[in-house]
């Protein structure tokens, strides 16, 4: 082998290596669970089309999102969105809002979700995207409805979120 080829090897080598050393860094995910509770506290009509179940109104609303579900415990955010009703046989609504952090560990970042709103069921979201800690989020969300010592309607909301 002629030393030409030797150090054209060596440089191809060589830059194979990074390159593979640089992908695999990038491609370093965390994942983590979050358990939030939504004390629903600010919802807006905005349409109202007066069809059967109320098909087609819209709703637009900014939920509180505390760690607990007393009205009392920390404040880490809101739940900033709208909702569609788009079935005409339930009570289910085409949902999509953020998860916006304006407290806790997670300040400045959001989580982007999108799917199905089942009043008297679990709703099983998407996770599309994120800012923040949070950029290229993928994942679920679990939401329920549970009981809560105060009037306000309460929601569990577990999201299951991978980013890099």
């Amino acid at each position: 082998m002629t030393s030409i080829q030797l150090f054209s090897f060596s440089f191809l080598f060589l830059f194979i290596t990074t390159i593979s050393i640089v992908a695999a860094g990038r491609h370093h995910h965390h994942a983590h669970h979050l358990r939030l509770y939504v004390h629903n506290n600010t919802a807006v009509l905005s349409v109202n089309l007066h069809k059967p179940r109320n098909f087609g109104d819209l709703v637009v609303f900014d939920n509180v999102l505390r760690l607990g579900r007393h009205p009392s415990s920390p404040l880490v955010g809101s739940m900033q969105g709208l909702g569609v009703s788009s079935d005409i046989t339930d009570a289910t609504s085409t949902t999509m809002f953020n998860i916006v952090f304006t407290g806790g560990q997670h300040n400045g970042s959001s989580i982007a979700v999108f799917g199905v709103f089942r009043s008297a069921d679990t709703s099983d979201w998407s996770i599309i995207g994120g800012s923040g800690e949070f950029r290229q989020a993928r994942g679920y969300v679990l939401n329920r409805q549970v009981v809560n010592p105060t009037t306000t309607m309460t929601a569990r909301m577990d999201a299951y979120v991978t980013f890099y």
